[in-house]
């Protein structure tokens, strides 16, 4: 089985629930939700859930000191490009 939706093993499917139980808590700050996503994780770590959560809390911790979810609304141009 290749790891993606449509295509996962019982064993697979069942890691992917344990998986998406584990970060229940932290799935709102992700960037999506659903299947597609969370299975990157766990192909990314071969379907070791401690691993693949390890790996997705890092990232949300990351994502929080890099504050990339704000980049975009917080940023201000420099002096030089707002008087030109």
């Amino acid at each position: 089985m290749s790891g993606r939706v449509g295509d996962l093993s019982p064993r697979q499917a069942q890691v992917l629930t344990e998986f998406r139980g584990r970060v229940q808590d932290i799935l709102p700050e992700l960037p999506a939700q659903h299947d597609h996503y969370l299975l990157r994780w766990l192909r990314a770590r071969s379907f070791n859930v401690q691993k693949a959560e390890a790996m997705i809390r890092k990232h949300v911790e990351f994502r929080k000191q890099m504050k990339t979810d704000t980049i975009i609304s917080d940023w201000k141009p420099p002096e030089v490009q707002m008087t030109s």
